[in-house]
């Protein structure tokens, strides 16, 4: 049997929970900030790094709630090449092209 891969929503949660936890101030509100950026980044831009089936699963779980879809139905590894490409100002590079 497969081994379940993390979505998108709970690696942000993780991640970024841990670290507001440990931290105050400006410091605290920078990582809630980042954290409402990338999940904003990722919910705008997530369509052009699927393939048709994560589109389809994507979809499905926008008839249940629109806001936060992509981040809760999307396995994490769906981020990687979006902030990359983004974090580099790479263009598109086009559906379906998700590392494996």
């Amino acid at each position: 049997m497969d081994e379940r891969r993390p979505k998108i929503d709970e690696v942000i949660s993780t991640v970024c929970g841990e670290a507001a936890g440990l931290s105050t101030g400006i410091k605290r509100r920078r990582t809630l900030q980042v954290e409402r950026d990338l999940r904003a980044f990722i919910e705008a831009e997530a369509d052009r790094y699927l393939t048709d089936d994560e589109r389809t699963i994507l979809a499905a779980e926008q008839e249940f709630d629109p806001t936060g879809a992509a981040c809760r139905a999307l396995e994490a590894r769906c981020s990687v090449p979006a902030t990359s490409s983004s974090a580099n100002g790479a263009s598109n590079r086009g559906p379906g092209r998700w590392p494996g």
